[in-house]
């Protein structure tokens, strides 16, 4: 055998990759502080209902090579799940998953908002895919609700960025993951912000 998996990885560079213990730094979580209130870009009137659901709830794929909790001064509570592309097509991604919301959470009709930014690479083309958002429904077995943020939707700072509004319930799954171009650096993602819809 030559070559291994689709992305036509070596056996010697598959060896050479399990062969090495990763730091032990990979694997400290991160200090999170008091969480602070919601940004300034949510509407006034939804603050005041929305749930706010944080990244320690969450699901990461491709850790710690693509994803893992930092600490990020920036983000409401101290740390966020950054998210890069890998090589061969990985790529840095999340997921919460309704089981796992907050006891307050009940299920019905929401409007959803990620809360990221991005960090875009020299000369990234403002239309190029930073990252994609989709939401998944259990028992119908579809997706609900997909947007793809381009750089120029995002910025350094965080921002919420609508998704929906969508029916939730516990066998819903809320996914997001870098974009896999070379115009975007890095992701970061924060928290997702849940807002009941009447």
């Amino acid at each position: 055998m030559t070559l291994m998996r689709e992305a036509g990885q070596k056996p010697a560079d598959f060896a050479a990759e399990v062969g090495i213990d990763p730091d032990e730094t990979l694997y400290e979580s991160p200090k999170r502080r008091a969480r602070s209130l919601f940004s300034d870009d949510l509407p006034a009137d939804e603050r005041k209902t929305a749930l706010s659901v944080q990244d320690d709830r969450a699901i990461i794929f491709r850790e710690p090579d693509c994803a893992r909790l930092v600490t990020d001064s920036a983000a409401s509570d101290g740390v966020a799940i950054q998210m890069i592309a890998g090589p061969g097509g990985a790529r840095g991604a999340m997921e919460l998953h309704g089981g796992r919301l907050p006891a307050s959470f009940k299920p019905g009709h929401y409007k959803v908002y990620y809360v990221a930014r991005i960090e875009a690479a020299d000369g990234a083309q403002a239309d190029a895919p930073a990252f994609s958002v989709r939401i998944h429904d259990g028992p119908s077995g579809k997706y609900i609700a997909e947007r793809t943020i381009k750089v120029s939707e995002a910025a350094s700072g965080y921002r919420s960025f609508l998704v929906g509004p969508v029916e939730l319930g516990s066998y819903a799954r809320l996914w997001m993951g870098h974009a896999h171009d070379d115009a975007v650096k890095a992701v970061w993602f924060d928290r997702v912000i849940l807002v009941p819809v009447k």
